[in-house]
């Protein structure tokens, strides 16, 4: 019974969750991409030189990210919500797994870019020098 009501659970979650955070997300990637890219190009020294690592990350966002959450996520999350309200309990489980599989693709490239971001940055730092 646990485990034909986890679906329910969850496209419950889903009607109440994807409404309020779908503006949210896509702002977020916009913002996020935008700083990167000022980052990228102002932040690097030198002045006028891109610094590549964050021109990276920004590419990631701005090739990848943003543009998948837009044609796959986002599709597959209203598709989620409108089976949910409908009450279709097979059709939500797949399009549960669905949405699974395409967060998880945005998540990895969220996770490559984060990492770039975090390279970058320690690699600015100073290192200590030895007493």
């Amino acid at each position: 019974a646990a485990a034909a009501s986890a679906p329910a659970a969850a496209a419950a979650h889903f009607r109440r969750l994807i409404p309020r955070a779908q503006p949210l997300n896509g702002l977020a990637g916009i913002f996020s991409a935008g700083l990167l890219g000022y980052a990228a190009w102002g932040l690097a020294p030198g002045g006028l030189v891109v610094d590549s690592v964050l021109g990276a990350a920004c590419g990631i966002m701005v090739v990848g990210v943003v543009p998948w959450s837009v044609m796959f996520v986002r599709p597959a999350a209203v598709a989620l919500v409108a089976a949910s309200a409908e009450g279709a309990g097979s059709e939500v489980e797949v399009l549960l797994k669905r949405w699974a599989g395409r967060h998880a693709v945005r998540a990895f490239m969220l996770l490559v870019a984060i990492g770039l971001v975090f390279y970058r940055l320690v690699s600015y730092m100073p290192c200590p020098r030895p007493m």
